[in-house]
């Protein structure tokens, strides 16, 4: 114990550097000092104690008693603890006038200052040995060794003081109370310096201030552990300056927060940092400071993420300051292509509940989005029309071919296989395809220079986008009508046809916290118009015709709604049109002879717009634009054929027709087999 006396002079238990200018007394206690240090102080002088190494004390490392209202001066510079090492336990205690103290090494435990505190029981100790008497000396010199001893205060005169502690080293007193028994007491957390609030993960604790009247943080007050429910509290005013800290842990049901009595007053540079123990729950606000009397201003926190959209954002009430769990970023914000952004604005309109958004807001990254994206457009039902376009050319190249004989009267078919791809554009997948089928038809002769006749198809087409792992089965029956008539070298050749199409999709979705496989089926239909004329010239016994033709076509998809979970699209009744153009000439060799060749090559055009769109929707949210594979808008056509004539009244044809275009390409092999009648 320290026992200062105002009656002058004085020396200390410790290395002692003597007297101050005013009469005070300056004592230092090593690493090997005594616990135990009686020091007199001159009067209107005070005592000065600087501690080096570690100081430790059953009851309180130092227990510090002044006369007279005299000023008691601590400075650390090592360690003070109480002997039990428990930071709630007593470290420091001062009684009798104003305390400062200046921590600039290590503190474990709590401090008291203007509070009294009952010694233990001592145990009995030996009678000490018989000692000389001592000169007489001034009573002023008297050491008081028995208040010391049993740690008395009553004799301490009942003086008002303000109490200061200052701390620039670490202060550790969790689990305990500080008692700031003075008129105005201030507690100043200066740069550098670390108040303590939280060590262990398992347990929730905390670190009062009781009494202080001022709370000034310019360092670091942390209660980060690991754990939740850590509290500092103060019971007066508290301010965090520029450059000051606040750190806390985040997560769960819960968090760390920093209490005070009075009015908070944060001022701008003022830092808050959220660890994340547990894992946070969406829409909760954890408060981690709270003010009775009200808070001014907020810390610079920046949006912490946790994810590419999901993360931590400060708010603030008239008393407390909170951080949430929030989406801080807009899903579109994600997006690279059209059908990206279109999906990401709709799941923005979705509440952050909604199985979608909640599975969106945990991925990491922009790519990561981006594909989720792309699965959940429901891209393939778009493409599918492009698919209808261009199948349709099938069975309407076939009547061509049957009006190039430019004699009616005859029973004809065509069997014919052709696999595709169209190239993705635009952020769109490429889209592949095969197709079988056949068509049949009958024709008659109106007069000599004129034919009309009718056909009818079935196709049947499997198209897949393996990039979004979708894929579809297309089936469609078609019936054509076709008419012919020939003015002299030039020939004229119209038609029209009609499709009715079913159409089944199955595509799947899968990303962190969705993995659906989803299904439709609905139907559509195809109607398509051609006009050709041509002009038939003569060469080496066979025949050279350029040509012009001009086809419009529009295909129609029935509304349709998915099923198999929440990635689920419903898609709008949607009509695409296409108009092509080609330009070309086609040759034969002769026909006399048993065997022949003939072909066609030709620049096709596409006008308008080439790139499907379907409006879709979620289950919850908006209507969404999505865009499918588009057709190519230049384009090189190529027939050839072998011709078998079998009798006068039959021939068989084995022919190759091919597109190879600026978005994708078709071939196809046909045979087919026509009786004259």
């Amino acid at each position: 114990s320290i026992l200062t006396r105002g009656f002058g002079g004085g020396d200390g238990g410790g290395e002692d550097d003597g007297g101050d200018d005013n009469g005070g007394a300056v004592g230092r206690i090593g690493a090997a000092g005594n616990r135990l240090v009686a020091l007199d102080a001159a009067a209107g002088g005070g005592t000065t104690l600087i501690t080096r190494g570690t100081v430790e004390g059953g009851l309180a490392a130092i227990d510090a008693v002044t006369e007279s209202g005299q000023a008691f001066n601590l400075t650390n510079e090592g360690t003070i603890r109480n002997r039990s090492g428990a930071s709630a336990d007593l470290a420091i205690q001062a009684v009798g006038g104003p305390v400062d103290i200046l921590n600039n090494g290590t503190l474990l435990g709590t401090i008291r200052l203007d509070a009294g505190i009952v010694a233990p029981e001592l145990e009995p100790e030996p009678e000490p040995e018989p000692e000389p008497e001592p000169e007489p000396e001034e009573p002023q010199r008297e050491l008081r060794v028995a208040a010391r001893d049993a740690f008395v205060i009553a004799e301490v005169p009942d003086i008002e003081a303000s109490h200061r502690f200052t701390n620039a080293g670490v202060w550790n007193s969790i689990g305990g109370v500080n008692v700031f028994g003075g008129v105005d007491d201030v507690l100043i957390n200066v740069a550098g310096g670390r108040l303590i609030g939280g060590t262990s993960a398992a347990a929730a604790e905390t670190t009062s201030y009781s009494g202080l009247e001022t709370l000034t943080n310019r360092g670091t007050i942390t209660m980060v552990d690991g754990g939740i429910g850590d509290i500092v509290q103060t019971s007066g005013d508290a301010s965090f300056a520029a450059g000051s800290v606040l750190a806390v842990d985040a997560g769960g049901s819960g968090s760390d927060r920093f209490v005070a009595g009075g009015v908070t007053t944060i001022e701008a540079g003022a830092r808050l940092q959220v660890s994340n123990p547990q894992p946070a729950v969406l829409g909760t606000r954890y408060t981690v400071l709270e003010s009775a009397g009200g808070v001014t201003g907020s810390f610079t926190f920046a949006d912490q993420l946790l994810s590419n959209f999901l993360g931590y954002r400060q708010g603030r009430t008239d008393t407390t300051i909170f951080i949430e769990l929030a989406k801080l970023r807009a899903f579109a914000a994600a997006g690279a292509t059209p059908n990206q952004i279109a999906v990401g604005t709709a799941l923005d309109a979705q509440a952050v509940t909604d199985p979608l958004a909640a599975a969106v807001l945990l991925l990491p990254t922009d790519a990561a989005a981006q594909a989720a994206f792309d699965g959940l457009s429901g891209e393939i039902h778009p493409s599918l029309r492009t698919a209808m376009i261009e199948d349709s050319r099938l069975p309407r190249n076939a009547v061509l071919e049957r009006l190039d004989a430019r004699t009616g009267g005859a029973m004809w078919g065509q069997m014919f296989g052709n696999w595709g791809d169209s190239d993705g554009a635009n952020g769109t997948a490429d889209l592949d395809r095969e197709t079988i089928g056949g068509v049949l038809g009958a024709d008659f002769a109106v007069g000599e220079s004129a034919m009309i006749g009718v056909a009818g198809s079935y196709l049947e087409t499997d198209v897949d986008i393996r990039a979004r792992s979708s894929s579809a089965k297309l089936k469609s029956w078609h019936v054509l009508g076709y008419a012919g008539v020939e003015f002299g070298g030039a020939a004229l050749k119209v038609g029209g046809g009609y499709a009715s199409a079913s159409i089944d999709t199955d595509r799947s979705v899968a990303f962190p916290g969705i993995g659906q496989r989803l299904v439709a089926s609905y139907d559509g239909s195809v109607l398509h118009g051609f006009a050709d004329l041509g002009y038939r010239l003569p060469l080496g016994g066979g025949h050279v015709e350029p040509f012009a033709q001009i086809v419009a076509i529009r295909v129609a998809t029935d509304a349709f709604t998915e099923t198999g979970g929440s990635a689920a699209v419903a898609g709008a009744k949607t009509d695409e049109n296409a108009t092509l153009s080609t330009l070309g000439a086609r040759f034969s060799t002769a026909t006399s002879g048993a065997f022949s060749v003939g072909g066609t090559v030709g620049w096709q055009h596409g006008f308008g717009d080439l790139t499907p769109a379907t409006t879709m929707r979620f289950a919850t949210g908006p209507g969404f634009v999505v865009i499918g594979t588009p057709r190519s808008r230049d384009a090189g056509v190529a027939t050839i054929d072998g011709r078998l004539r079998l009798s006068d009244a039959a021939q068989i044809t084995v022919s190759y027709d091919g597109v190879i275009g600026s978005a994708g390409q078709d071939h196809s092999i046909k045979a087919g087999l026509r009786i004259a009648f």
